[in-house]
């Protein structure tokens, strides 16, 4: 009768439960899961960790209100612009100068 050999697995490197990469991702997850549009899900990453600096409210608290301060992130559709769109003030198809052009139209 043959020898039960015990297979120990090999040794992986564990990534840390709090590394940046970990938190990059936590946070990229958590605009996601409120409607941020994937292509800007870094961008109002910055803009929620901006917000929520002071402590006053978490993470996901500031995502929310970057979303409804810039609907151009989300994916209902208020914000989201054609390929190809320009900036009524400028003609530029800079991004900066249309959120900045639908800055402008809602403060009126």
């Amino acid at each position: 009768m043959d020898e039960i050999v015990e297979i120990q697995p090999e040794e992986t490197e564990e990534i840390p439960a709090e590394s940046p990469e970990t938190e990059r991702l936590r946070k990229r997850v958590i605009c996601l899961e409120n409607g941020i549009r994937p292509e800007y899900a870094d961008d109002l990453t910055a803009i929620a960790e901006r917000i929520s600096e002071g402590g006053e409210m978490d993470f996901e608290a500031a995502v929310k209100a970057a979303a409804e301060k810039y609907p151009l992130f989300t994916n209902d559709g208020r914000g989201v612009f054609k390929s190809g769109a320009k900036c009524p003030q400028t003609g530029s198809g800079d991004i900066g100068d249309i959120i900045r052009s639908e800055q402008v139209k809602r403060r009126r």
